[in-house]
């Protein structure tokens, strides 16, 4: 056994070695593939994140921006309002109310014209808000800057009954429609601002949901397709003979106890059991390749002549063994017969392609037909045993039933 290695062990191995190295391919692949969507989905769920928290910031501080605006056309009222208050009759108490809405109005201006200011709310004013702020016509920086400097001068000279009268008209007519229109500005770059980041994240979540549908059909998909074919290959290497093709000894009383399962009214279980005649000699004369040969060739018989139903095993080194619910009488007793026909004077090609002089070989086969109440399938393989020994003790190749 030692002297030479067989030939069909070598292209067996060479097989499993290609296999194993497509299946090591197939599994580094999936594995590279669902480790990059996974940091692709990390990537854009944190984008996510940090564009809601824009949004959130951007509409704080644009509700901020607006209101401090807002608040302009409250001030010059208030200022107009006291202003005349104060030059009618100036006291104390009017003046201070005055000065702190003048001041109140100066301080929220600066805030949102003057990059210097330690308020500053926006860090730069767009091109719109500039000519607002700056250029003809509108020009509310001058028009406020004038609006505060004559509050100022009223409040140090309360007689002057024509800077009232000015301050009042620019409050409610000049100087108020300038301000709405640069709180109109605000509020339309604030709406357009949200709207980009709104878009940036509806495209953010719609490259999440292609990533989603992306890894599912090209990611889980195949790697499903791939573990359920592993699990198909696992059960098939645990349950299947590799050289037959037919069930090993596990696989083999696994699909019996389901076959028991299924007798009903005492139906009749046919096994049989055949060993091969002189196959030890076969091994020791051709060397094992032949005798592998001749056993993969035995079964590939066998699961040609297999009824639908009937359950076919190795189960041992030359022992093979058929199990099968007989569905009408006579039935099992014509499948032993076939099976040992098949088998009988079978001629074995001792090398590849048919070359040489072919092997005949020979089959003892031993059959029972019959319901056993209660009993394991243990119990109807030793009846065929019996008989498959009564079979070799009748001179080999033949067969006979059990009593």
């Amino acid at each position: 056994m030692s002297k030479r290695r067989w030939p069909a062990l070598r292209r067996v191995e060479a097989a499993a070695e290609t296999s194993v190295e497509v299946r090591d391919t197939v599994t580094q692949r999936l594995t590279i593939g669902f480790t990059a969507c996974l940091l692709l989905l990390l990537i854009l769920s944190a984008t996510s994140y940090w564009l809601l928290r824009q949004v959130i910031d951007e509409q704080r501080a644009s509700a901020t921006v607006i209101s401090v605006a807002a608040k302009q056309v409250t001030y010059a009222s208030r200022v107009a309002l006291f202003g005349l208050d104060y030059s009618v009759a100036p006291t104390d108490a009017t003046r201070e109310l005055l000065l702190n809405s003048i001041n109140e109005m100066e301080y929220a201006h600066l805030s949102l014209v003057d990059p210097n200011h330690p308020s500053r709310f926006t860090s730069k004013l767009s091109p719109a808000l500039r000519a607002i702020y700056f250029d003809k016509p509108f020009e509310l920086d001058a028009s406020l800057r004038k609006f505060v400097a004559d509050a100022r001068e009223l409040a140090e000279f309360p007689d002057r009954d024509l800077i009232a009268y000015r301050l009042r008209d620019d409050a409610t007519e000049h100087l108020a429609v300038r301000m709405e229109r640069a709180v109109a500005q605000y509020t339309a770059e604030a709406e357009q601002r949200v709207d980009r980041m709104a878009l940036a994240a509806g495209l953010n979540l719609a490259a999440v949901l292609i990533t989603l549908v992306f890894e599912a059909f090209v990611i889980f998909r195949p790697m499903l397709r791939y573990v359920q074919n592993a699990v198909h290959r696992l059960v098939r290497w645990a349950t299947q003979d590799a050289l037959t093709g037919l069930l090993n000894r596990r696989g083999f009383f696994d699909e019996c106890l389901r076959l028991l399962a299924r007798t009903c009214a005492q139906q009749p279980v046919c096994v049989v059991l055949l060993d091969m005649d002189h196959f030890k000699q076969i091994n020791d004369r051709h060397g094992h390749a032949a005798g592998d040969r001749v056993i993969a060739e035995v079964g590939s018989v066998i699961r040609q002549a297999l009824p639908e139903g009937a359950v076919a095993a190795r189960i041992g080194g030359e022992e093979l063994c058929v199990a099968w619910l007989e569905p009408t009488p006579g039935a099992g007793n014509a499948l032993a017969q076939r099976l040992y026909e098949s088998l009988s004077g079978l001629s074995v090609p001792l090398e590849a392609g048919g070359s040489g002089s072919p092997l005949t070989v020979s089959a003892s086969v031993g059959a029972f037909v019959g319901y056993l109440p209660g009993k394991p399938i243990d119990a109807y393989i030793q009846q065929a045993d019996d008989a498959m020994y009564a079979a070799k003790a009748a001179g080999r190749n033949t067969l006979r039933f059990a009593a």
